[in-house]
């Protein structure tokens, strides 16, 4: 999913090997982009209500 990941995985081989960044960037750390081998950066533009 997009952003965030329990940094007790990083470095296992539970770790996700593709990291996830959207536009609200939950979780996401200098930790988490860098415990990645492949990043996917969503970038859209879109309404937002209110």
């Amino acid at each position: 999913g997009e952003g965030g990941e329990d940094p007790a995985r990083y470095g296992t081989i539970k770790s996700s090997k593709i990291k996830q960044v959207a536009t609200g960037r939950f979780g996401v750390t200098p930790e988490y982009l860098v415990n990645a081998e492949v990043l996917q950066i969503k970038v859209a533009q879109g309404a937002k209500p209110g």
